[in-house]
């Protein structure tokens, strides 16, 4: 008529084992990627702090009384490379973009790394030289400048630079 009292109690057992067995293998899954994402934030924050740009030199170029472009010279003075393909800089809050991005931007920028022209990656202790070009003299830092280095691991600090 009725299931046993034994058999009852089987089923209920498997079920709770079951249950167990669902749960358990979630919270499992669940930890895994929460000490994976910590492992991620920490390395970001890692990098970012081990990120460190020094900007060396910063020289307006002119031809006669019209600005043609800058020369700012900077020293990769962290413990990670940068990859200079991903840089931004921001020059009194104006913004050049990369060279072959121009139309975006207020104007454009290239970049040379000395004793590693050929590498978009600017290693630790390397200069590298930025050449800034504008319509305007708005990238103009012979006169007191603000600059601000970008990189794909983080940002500098807000260099204010005194000019040349």
């Amino acid at each position: 008529m009725g299931v046993s009292v034994p058999a009852s109690t089987a089923i209920l057992l498997v079920a709770a084992l079951i249950s167990f067995g669902v749960v358990h293998d979630a919270q499992d899954s669940a930890q895994k990627a929460f000490i994976e994402d910590q492992d991620s934030m920490f390395q970001r924050y890692n990098d970012a702090a081990m990120t460190t740009v020094e900007v060396n030199t910063a020289l307006s170029i002119y031809d006669g009384a019209t600005f043609l472009y800058s020369n700012i010279t900077m020293t990769n003075t962290g413990d990670r490379p940068i990859d200079m393909r991903t840089l931004n800089i921001i020059i009194n809050g104006y913004i050049p973009g990369p060279v072959d991005t121009p139309w975006t931007f207020e104007g454009y920028y290239n970049y040379t790394i000395l004793n590693a022209e050929d590498s978009h990656l600017w290693l630790p202790g390397e200069v590298t030289v930025l050449s800034v070009y504008g319509d305007d003299a708005e990238f103009d830092v012979d006169s007191t400048n603000r600059i601000w280095v970008i990189t794909a691991n983080g940002s500098t600090n807000l260099l204010v630079y005194g000019g040349s």
